[in-house]
């Protein structure tokens, strides 16, 4: 049960930093446990959810910095709009 704690929390910290390879790494290492019993396999979907969540994490993040670009480039077109009109002909 204490494992199945740390998982989740080592889970956790990568959901803070969104990097899916450290839970991938988490469960390889379940995987590869030559005692598995239900409790550890339990942890094994576990830690499946969690490195799905972390994927969804990190696409979150990329989707939410281009929509951060996206306003960006929206409040910079006011700026140009009101710049003055030259009429070059």
């Amino acid at each position: 049960m204490l494992h199945l704690y740390l998982d989740v929390v080592f889970a956790i910290l990568n959901v803070a930093i969104a990097n899916p390879y450290f839970a991938f790494v988490n469960i390889y290492v379940v995987f590869v446990n030559p005692h598995l019993t239900f409790a550890t396999l339990y942890d094994v979907i576990v830690m499946l959810y969690l490195a799905f969540a972390n994927m969804n994490a990190a696409i979150a993040n990329i989707y939410l910095t281009s929509a951060t670009i996206y306003v960006t480039i929206v409040n910079l077109y006011p700026a140009f709009a009101t710049l003055p009109k030259v009429n070059i002909c």
